[in-house]
């Protein structure tokens, strides 16, 4: 058994297999907020396809430097928060779902601050190198022009209720509310307004 890894992760603070809560800030984060992950510890090649970050000797990608010793997190929940907005960005990961991006707390929020925590999440996406996806077959939206597009095409530029575009795009109604507002729409009467407008 490989223990190298074991000992470094132990010496820095990061106890093998452990679960993991951490906080950092600057850096690559963006500015005002600061991103809090959970997950665990363990070798560099054991991720199963899980976001990461790696601490120790890494080049300019985010690679083990050869010879050097590294210790990483498998991140299973990472989480932007600013100190003056509410709204949360969530970047899940879960082996059968792959990368989820949500936002949390959305009620009452500003658009701005809604905007600004979908913008942050979307840039420490691309910072980290994750990819974003679903499985083939479930019923999320990777973007907010992705669920307009799919709306607009099941009401065939007709005004429908909530429940008939959730019908027709095969999900809930609470589902298809959970998406709209995670990409800043308030209320099913904005989304109607968003689609028939454009």
């Amino acid at each position: 058994m490989d223990t190298d890894w074991e000992k470094e992760a132990d010496d820095i603070g990061l106890p093998a297999g452990a679960r993991i809560h951490m906080t950092i800030e600057g850096g690559l984060v963006p500015d005002g907020w600061r991103v809090e992950g959970w997950g665990r510890s363990v070798k560099y090649d054991d991720l199963n396809g899980a976001p990461q970050w790696v601490f120790g000797d890494i080049d300019k990608d985010g690679k083990p430097i050869e010879g050097g010793s590294v210790a990483c997190l498998q991140l299973w929940l990472q989480q932007l928060v600013r100190s003056d907005s509410k709204v949360r960005g969530e970047m899940r990961w879960r082996p059968e779902h792959s990368v989820t991006l949500n936002l949390t707390n959305v009620g009452g929020a500003s658009t701005a601050e809604v905007n600004a925590a979908w913008d942050a999440l979307h840039k420490w996406a691309e910072v980290t190198h994750v990819k974003v996806g679903r499985p083939r077959g479930t019923r999320a939206f990777c973007s907010r022009e992705e669920l307009i597009e799919k709306a607009v095409r099941a009401c065939q530029g007709r005004s429908v209720t909530q429940e008939e575009l959730a019908d027709r795009i095969g999900c809930s109604v609470s589902s298809l509310k959970r998406w709209y507002k995670s990409y800043g729409i308030s209320t099913y009467e904005d989304l109607m307004q968003v689609m028939l407008s454009g």
